[in-house]
């Protein structure tokens, strides 16, 4: 939970600077009213954010915590609301993606009840093992898993991206790995750090501590570019499945129908907020800053719902 806390509130000074930035680039007709910007996550996650906003920009821009569901109860709401650009969400891999896929009461779409803006980060994902796990790269840890014949592997948690990582790895590799679901992330690395768990797949930021402790060793970026903070640690793309990526993301989203012009006018100032170097020095601390617009990150929507729907058909009980 820290790290998710973590995480939304370093994707709050994009949120600040976005709405910093809109009035400069469009004074003449849009703006005339505050913004508001749905965050599909607890108000504890995002409380210093909103105090931010109102001692910054005063009423301009709010931001409004949707909570539950896996994110589709405040990605809803967005794509239910006016095609003004008054109303934009906090979009994820959760409420654009594997809660999409999972749960049956979803009442949008994904693809089609939202204008992307911009796609503002990833957060990738790092294969570690046990530092008595005989093994250092990709390729010995696959021939390790083949030649114990099952090997255990731990993760956030049951359908996030870092258990379906190993489950696409299993799938592609035909490795035999089996998953070891635990309440959180935490507990499953304290199991790894002991020795009862061998192997984990979890994001790169609450890792590193005990790599750079010498308790874990990392092996592989499940990312498609190498991770800022292990430089030196190979993807999975590279070594042995080329495309390979099981990142989460966040990004910005207006509902389905909002004009052009508008989308243009926030993807404007997202890009210039994206390309402040302290803002993405302060965002590397638990993510990797991205800048991805509209039409690539429709693409990435689409590509990521059919590669995990495959994963999750193949993994759910039948």
């Amino acid at each position: 939970m820290l790290h998710t806390i973590s995480i939304i509130r370093r994707l709050g000074l994009i949120l600040l600077v976005l709405c910093g930035l809109v009035p400069a680039a469009a004074q003449d007709v849009y703006p005339s009213r505050p913004i508001k910007l749905v965050v599909p996550f607890a108000a504890g996650a995002t409380s210093d954010i909103a105090d931010l906003m109102g001692k910054d920009l005063g009423t301009f821009c709010v931001v409004e915590n949707k909570p539950g569901a896996g994110g589709t109860i405040g990605a809803e709401y967005a794509a239910k609301a006016d095609p003004d650009g008054y109303t934009l969400v906090l979009g994820t891999i959760a409420s654009h993606g594997i809660s999409t896929i999972m749960m049956s009461d979803v009442h949008y779409d994904p693809v089609k009840s939202f204008s992307p803006i911009m796609l503002v980060a990833k957060v990738p994902n790092l294969l570690v093992v046990n530092k008595d796990v005989p093994v250092s790269t990709p390729a010995e840890f696959i021939a390790y898993a083949k030649k114990k014949g099952d090997l255990n592997f731990t993760s956030a948690g049951v359908a996030t991206t870092s258990e379906l990582a190993g489950e696409l790895m299993r799938m592609e590799l035909g490795a035999p790995l089996s998953h070891v679901p635990y309440k959180s992330g935490s507990a499953a690395m304290t199991d790894v750090i002991s020795g009862l768990i061998p192997a984990m797949i979890w994001q790169a930021a609450p890792l590193k501590p005990q790599v750079e402790a010498g308790t874990i060793k990392p092996i592989a970026a499940l990312s498609a570019e190498r991770i800022s903070s292990f430089p030196n640690v190979p993807t999975l793309s590279e070594t042995l499945l080329p495309g390979f990526d099981s990142s989460a993301w966040f990004g910005i989203f207006a509902p389905a129908g909002t004009p052009d012009a508008i989308i243009k006018r926030l993807h404007d100032s997202l890009a210039v907020a994206m390309n402040d170097e302290p803002t993405r020095e302060r965002f590397r601390l638990a993510l990797e800053p991205e800048s991805i617009g509209p039409d690539e990150f429709r693409t990435l929507i689409a590509e990521d719902l059919e590669k995990w729907r495959k994963v999750l058909q193949a993994v759910q009980p039948k």
